[in-house]
């Protein structure tokens, strides 16, 4: 438990665009890479082929009146090749949207697929790796950045048709004039080269917008989840704003304006390179270099031509920077969550009777300046049929003592025993099946998650009966009604889920904190009984010591340490607590 086998932690793969489409979906991949290339070719053939038709064995169409033919209704000239221009045409369109649909399927699969690989690894990760990360980069990683690196993926046709399209036209190019060629390849090279200088701190700003979604995410989340107390205080609300919401959200603005006016500022610089190029030659290249007017026409167009395929190209880019910064974001992720497992093992059923904690410690994590806060070393045992109060002032150690008992959080030092069973990697994941938790901070999810039968759900209502949220709560096909309820009713309904999974080992933090007086001794006087009379073990963290009779072991935690333990004989009755349960009955 306390070490981790390396052989379970693998090194982050890294992961490209094209890796990760060639890994997903080969096949349909090389189609759309073939169907997109060619596709880049006929666009190339299209000028030839126009100007075949506009020059002529004649000098020009307007000569071709033999060959005029009415088709619906029109007089085509040179029907043969009109024809088969139009053939030509329905290839392009084809296979065009074979590239663009075949690649925009594999990318909503395996942008499904992506996400359910996050949320897998975050599922097989350590609950402190988890806490270190936040909620917000996690959440921003399977939703933003995946969403951003399809969107990326979704361009990579249109990169391809057209820079297909770009080689096959300087081809063109340099078969009708060599030296015109030359001089339009050294533009081209000349263009990319400063577009890309720009381009670089466009990145460094793409780059920082992404770091600062992370901040907004988790400002956002504390605007709504703290809305009560800001509605309540308007120094607190202006000063959230002023300090936390707004200064991120305008850093955010100012990184993303920059980056985009610098991109869309190179964009309009390379749209406009070949008309430079085309003045060059139109009036500067004719006055050093011999080239007939036809062939000059030709080049003119050819460079015309040439503009849209660029400002394509140009336009996907920064698509692709951000697709890139979120490939990185999640690279980096996926390092910080190595996995535990190579692959789910099956469960096996393991009996126990009772958990024995042998000098079990946990550190947290660290900063410079401070060491972090260590629980233990803690020698304790729970037995089954039997109930465990754990109680302590604030920052006593229970919450890190309860995620170690409830082996979300693996000890540093010490052992863990179910029975004479040490927790390791082969039998952790069986050993947690047995535990049900209603930690403080729980989340009540909107239905019963685990598989339901009649029996099961009969045992639910009747939980929901006995805890008097049957009016407000309803089960169907395993759905629970409604989840807008107050605290207290709240984590009754997460009681009742946990009463229906049935568990050997009942973890209640603070369960009893938001319910009022009627429902906290049917808490500690009947549910506790009852789970006790069921053979559980019970461990609760409470604060509530007119009830700490009903214990039959008592933990007194201070400063990360146990400083007393009491057994059923030794736990006082709390005078006047008699006389309350018979007030409140």
């Amino acid at each position: 438990m306390n070490q981790r086998r390396n052989r379970d932690a693998r090194p982050p793969r890294r992961i490209g665009l094209m890796s990760e489409f060639g890994r997903f979906a080969p096949g349909r991949v090389f189609l759309a890479i073939l169907a997109g290339a060619l596709s880049g070719c006929l666009y190339a053939l299209a000028i030839p082929l126009i100007l075949t038709a506009v020059r002529g064995p004649d000098a020009g169409l307007a000569f071709a009146g033999e060959e005029v033919r009415m088709v619906l209704g029109f007089e085509v000239s040179n029907a043969r090749l009109a024809a088969f221009f139009a053939v030509f045409c329905v290839c392009i369109m084809i296979t065009r949207a074979a590239a663009s649909i075949l690649v925009a399927r594999v990318s909503m699969d395996l942008s499904a697929d992506l996400r359910d690989r996050l949320c897998q690894r975050i599922v097989q990760s350590g609950y402190p790796q988890l806490e270190a990360l936040g909620q917000a980069k996690l959440t921003v990683a399977v939703t933003d950045d995946v969403r951003r690196i399809i969107g990326g993926a979704e361009v990579m046709p249109q990169l391809l048709i057209n820079g297909v399209m770009l080689v096959g036209i300087f081809g063109f190019l340099w078969y009708i004039n060599t030296q015109v060629f030359l001089f339009v390849l050294g533009a081209v090279v000349f263009g990319v080269v400063t577009f890309h200088i720009p381009l670089l701190f466009a990145n460094r700003h793409f780059h920082r917008a992404r770091q600062l979604y992370d901040t907004l995410e988790k400002a956002v989340r504390g605007l709504v989840l703290g809305i009560k107390e800001l509605q309540l205080d308007r120094n607190k609300r202006d000063g959230y704003f002023g300090q936390i919401l707004q200064p991120c959200a305008k850093e955010l603005l100012v990184a993303e304006k920059r980056a985009m006016t610098i991109m869309l500022g190179a964009n309009s610089y390379g749209d406009l390179l070949f008309f430079f190029a085309i003045g060059a030659i139109a009036f500067v290249f004719v006055n050093y270099h011999e080239i007939s007017s036809t062939d000059l026409l030709a080049v003119v167009m050819v460079l015309l031509y040439i503009t849209g395929p660029i400002a394509i190209i140009l336009n996907t880019l920064p698509r692709m920077s951000m697709a890139s910064v979120s490939l990185r974001k999640i690279e980096e992720i996926l390092g910080k969550l190595p996995e535990q497992m190579e692959a789910e093992r099956p469960l096996t059923r393991r009996e126990w009777h009772a958990i024995s904690f042998a000098g079990i410690g946990y550190q947290h994590r660290s900063d410079k300046a401070h060491d972090g806060f260590t629980v233990g070393p803690l020698d304790f045992s729970i037995r089954k049929g039997e109930v465990t109060f754990i109680v302590g002032g604030n920052g006593s150690g229970k919450s890190t003592l309860c995620k170690m008992m409830s082996l979300h959080y693996p000890t540093t030092t010490g052992r863990i025993l179910f029975d004479d069973q040490v927790v390791d990697a082969d039998c952790i994941d069986d050993y947690r099946q047995d535990i049900a938790t209603v930690f403080s901070d729980f989340y009540l999810f909107d239905r019963l998650l685990s598989p339901i039968d009649d029996v099961k759900l009969e045992a639910a209502n009747r939980y929901l009966r006995e805890l008097a949220i049957d009016h407000k709560v309803q089960i169907k096909d395993g759905l629970f009604s409604t989840t807008d309820l107050s605290d207290g009713q709240r984590k009754r309904l997460a009681l009742v889920v946990s009463f229906v999974d049935d568990k050997e080992l009942y973890l209640l933090d603070e369960w009893a904190a938001d319910q009022d007086p009627v429902f906290k001794r049917v808490f500690y006087t009947e549910i506790l009984r009852d789970l006790k009379a069921q053979g559980k073990a019970v461990v609760v963290v409470s604060h509530d010591d007119r009830y700490f009779h009903v214990a039959d072991q008592l933990l007194i935690m201070e400063d990360g340490n146990i400083v007393e333990k009491r057994y059923r004989d030794a736990v006082p009755h709390v005078a006047g607590a008699q006389a309350v349960d018979a007030t409140l009955a």
